[in-house]
C-alpha cells in the first residue's frame, strides 16, 4: 500500500475526496441478545448503490472493483455497506446493506409519515397526529439561552444539549451531578448575575414608562451591565432562589438546557405552578411525557408532512382508505396476552383489542388466525390491515398503529395484484331466487292433530292405487 509521501497529488486528492472517504460508522448497539448475523436495530454505515450496467463490471465508484459473484445477486447484495475501504491485504471489506435499505423502500411504499408521540393527556396537541416537520416543533435556529427568555417555543424543540433526566438511573444521575453540574457552579453564578441585571433593566424601563419620561423622547434606558451587580446583591439573590424553588427550577433548566418534564399533581413544589408556568414546561409539549428523542423525530424514514389524500382507482373512483397491507401473525393473542404481534413491512406491531371487536360470524376466520398459530403447518397466518400513523419513541424505536382493513379494500387490492376478479365474484353472488307462490290472506289453517299436520296430506283428494286383478 502506497505511503503518503510516494503518491501523486492527484491520487492524494482522490483519496481525500468524498468518494474515497466515507463517513465514519456509528457505534454498534451493545446487547447480549444480538449476534453477528442479527440485523442491527438501526443502520450504522452508509449504503452504496450503483447502476445495473456498472454492477455487471463490478464498478461501484470505489478504489477497486468489487467481486461480481457476490454483488450480482439483486435480492441479497443490491446495496453494499463498506466496513473498510482499504485493508492491509489490499482488499475492500464490504457487506450487504439490503437489510435496512429494503426496509426503507418498504416504508416509502406504505407511505406512512411520522407524527409526534401519542400522549395520554386529553389536551395534548399530539391527539391530532401533528407532523414532526411542523414549524412549531422542527426548527434548528435556536438562540443561545438569555436571562429572562424561557419562552414556550424553545421548549417545543426536539434537540437539547442537556441530559434527558427522565430516562437516567440513580447511579448515572449521581455521576452526572459530579462530572457536569458541580464544575458549572461559577458559570451558573454569572448566569444568575446576568438574570439580575436583566430584571433591574426591566424594572427601570417600567418605572420610566410609568413616570412618563420614557414617552417624552428622552434617551433610551441603558441596560444594566453584569459588572455593575455587586457580590452582596448576587448573594442575596442566590438566597432568594433557595426559597423560590419554582424560579430556581426554570433557571437551572434553562442554564443546563434540559428537556421539559411532565407536571404532576402530587404534593411537591411542582404542583404549585401557575397556568403560565406550566405552559412553559409541559402544556402542549410532545417531549414532556416521554422525553426528548436522541435523533430527529422523523428518523430519516419519510419527509412528507401528511398522508391526507384519497387514492383514485381508475374503475372504482376515489377510495376512502389507502390500499391495505398484508401482515403476518408473529405472536397470537390469548386471554393472558390481549395484543397480537403482527409483522408489517419488516416491523413488529402490537395490535390490542382486535379479538374482542371481531367476534362475529363474518370475521370468525380472521379471529381464529389471530388467536391460534400452528408452527407445524408450514404456513403463517396473514391479515390485511390499514396503516393509521407512526411515531418514534425517545429510544429510537418506531411504533406503528394499524387497524382492520375493510372487505371492499381487500378485494380491490387483491384484484390489483391479479389474484381475483371482483366482477366475477359479484356475478357469482347474483343468483336467481325462485319465490314460492303467494298464498291467500284468508287461508284457513288445519286443525291441530289432523292428518295434514302429521304429513299425511289431504285424505279427501287422495287417490287410491288401482288393484291388480
Amino acid at each position: 500500500m502506497a505511503t503518503g509521501s510516494s503518491i501523486s497529488p492527484g491520487a492524494a486528492l482522490l483519496r481525500g475526496s468524498r468518494m474515497f472517504s466515507l463517513p465514519p460508522k456509528l457505534s454498534t448497539p451493545k446487547s447480549k441478545h444480538l449476534k453477528k448475523s442479527t440485523t442491527q436495530p438501526y443502520p450504522t454505515g452508509q449504503s452504496i448503490a450503483t447502476p445495473h450496467s456498472m454492477r455487471l463490471r463490478g464498478d461501484w465508484g470505489l478504489k477497486r472493483p468489487l467481486p461480481r459473484k457476490t454483488t450480482l445477486k439483486a435480492k441479497k447484495n443490491g446495496y453494499v455497506r463498506i466496513n473498510q475501504i482499504d485493508t492491509c491485504e489490499g482488499i475492500t471489506d464490504f457487506e450487504s446493506a439490503s437489510d435496512h435499505t429494503v426496509s426503507l423502500f418498504k416504508w416509502h411504499e406504505m407511505g406512512i409519515p411520522l407524527t409526534l408521540p401519542i400522549s395520554d393527556a386529553p389536551t395534548s396537541v399530539t391527539n391530532s397526529r401533528t407532523s414532526v416537520f411542523e414549524d412549531k416543533y422542527d426548527f434548528t435556529d435556536i438562540p443561545p439561552p438569555q436571562p429572562g427568555n424561557a419562552g414556550n417555543r424553545e421548549s417545543q424543540r426536539w434537540k437539547f444539549t442537556g441530559t434527558v433526566l427522565r430516562n437516567i438511573t440513580e447511579g448515572r444521575f449521581k455521576k452526572y451531578l459530579e462530572n457536569h453540574v458541580d464544575p458549572k457552579r461559577e458559570p451558573f453564578r454569572e448566569f444568575v448575575r446576568s438574570e439580575v441585571a436583566a430584571q433591574m433593566t426591566a424594572r427601570k424601563r417600567r418605572q420610566a414608562f410609568q413616570e412618563g419620561t420614557f414617552e417624552k423622547g428622552s434617551a433610551l434606558i441603558e441596560p444594566v451591565k453584569t459588572s455593575d451587580i455587586p457580590d452582596d446583591v448576587l448573594l442575596a439573590e442566590m438566597r432568594n432562589l433557595r426559597e423560590d424553588k419554582r424560579r430556581l427550577f426554570f433557571l437551572v433548566r434553562q442554564f443546563l438546557d434540559l428537556a421539559p418534564i411532565q407536571l404532576t399533581d402530587d404534593g411537591n413544589y411542582m404542583s404549585n405552578f401557575s397556568e403560565d408556568d406550566a405552559s412553559v414546561v409541559s402544556k402542549g409539549n410532545p417531549w414532556a411525557t416521554y422525553g426528548a428523542p436522541r435523533m430527529h423525530p422523523s428518523a430519516g424514514m419519510m419527509y412528507s408532512r401528511t398522508a391526507s389524500y384519497l387514492p383514485n382507482h381508475p374503475l372504482y373512483g376515489p377510495q376512502t382508505n389507502k390500499p391495505p397491507v398484508r401482515s403476518r401473525v408473529l405472536v397470537p393473542s390469548n386471554e393472558a396476552r390481549q395484543a397480537t404481534v403482527l409483522g408489517v413491512g419488516g416491523w413488529a406491531v402490537e395490535w390490542r383489542g382486535a379479538i374482542s371487536s371481531m367476534k362475529t360470524s363474518e370475521n370468525a376466520a380472521l379471529a381464529m388466525a389471530m388467536a391460534y398459530l400452528n408452527p407445524f403447518s408450514g404456513k403463517s397466518s396473514r391479515i390485511w390491515v390499514n396503516l393509521i400513523s407512526a411515531y418514534m419513541d425517545p429510544g429510537g424505536k418506531l411504533h406503528l398503529k394499524v387497524d382492520a382493513a375493510l372487505p371492499n379494500s381487500i378485494l380491490i387490492e387483491r384484484e390489483n395484484r391479479g389474484q381475483i376478479k371482483v366482477d366475477d365474484m359479484v356475478r357469482d353472488e347474483k343468483r336467481e331466487v325462485t319465490l314460492p307462490p303467494r298464498q291467500s290472506q284468508y287461508q284457513a289453517y288445519p286443525d291441530p292433530g289432523s292428518s295434514r299436520t302429521y304429513g299425511l296430506g289431504d285424505q279427501n283428494n287422495r287417490q287410491n292405487p288401482p288393484l291388480n286383478m
